[in-house]
């Protein structure tokens, strides 16, 4: 693996599995081969949605299990699953290496985190662990919207203070449904406190190639060149 990003988010559902097939789309019609990987995934029912739409992006299969990458039903963080009766995940230094073992032999590779970089994955790890003990740069993602500054702003403390170097903030435009005065505001006050760049990845369908686009427009491809 030459090059890499581990994409988390301030919490869940704020886009990352979109933004990883649009940057790895935009790849791949470069030529290049990607390994977008999530090894953490919950509510399989029973399948891994999540990576199984990863790996049809990068168009390979094979990226969807790896020897400690962890399935479970249930739709509560790792931890809380386990706590439930749920399977445990294995180390998070097993996790990453699992990661590693995969994605070898790529010359680019993209991990999803599991929900937001503090979700609990045992009593002790959290996501950012997974993500120090891999190794590559953040890729921090949440939704554009009300809140979101105080969100990124504490997701990057919470990076630093584990030592993690955030390579940049990923503001994801929603479908316009209401009045949302925040989004003219939102990239400007981010940029303003962090050294890292704020892009906006925006609108788009559910479809790889206008992910892609939205990548594109966004610059992201540039950060794993």
């Amino acid at each position: 693996m030459a090059q890499g990003l581990f994409v988390t988010a301030t919490r869940r559902g704020q886009g990352k599995t979109w933004l990883i097939r649009g940057v790895a789309r935009s790849l791949r019609r470069k030529d290049v081969r990607v390994a977008a990987l999530k090894p953490i995934e919950m509510a399989c029912t029973p399948d891994p949605k999540d990576a199984f739409a990863l790996s049809r992006t990068c168009e390979e299969p094979q990226l969807v299990d790896g020897r400690d990458f962890h399935r479970v039903a249930s739709p509560l963080s790792p931890y809380a699953a386990t706590l439930e009766g749920a399977p445990a995940p294995a180390d998070t230094d097993r996790i990453a290496s699992s990661i590693r073992g995969v994605a070898g032999g790529f010359p680019v590779a993209l991990v999803e985190g599991v929900g937001g970089l503090m979700t609990p994955i045992d009593r002790e790890r959290v996501v950012a662990d997974i993500a120090l003990a891999v190794g590559f740069p953040l890729l921090l993602v949440a939704r554009d919207q009300a809140g979101v500054v105080d969100d990124v702003l504490m997701a990057v403390e919470a990076a630093r203070a584990r030592g993690l170097r955030l390579s940049a903030v990923v503001l994801v435009r929603p479908e316009v449904t209401g009045s949302d005065h925040t989004r003219g505001t939102n990239q400007r006050i981010l940029a303003q406190r962090l050294a890292a760049p704020v892009r906006i990845f925006p609108s788009s369908r559910d479809d790889d190639d206008a992910l892609a686009d939205a990548a594109d427009s966004a610059g992201l491809p540039d950060f794993l060149s």
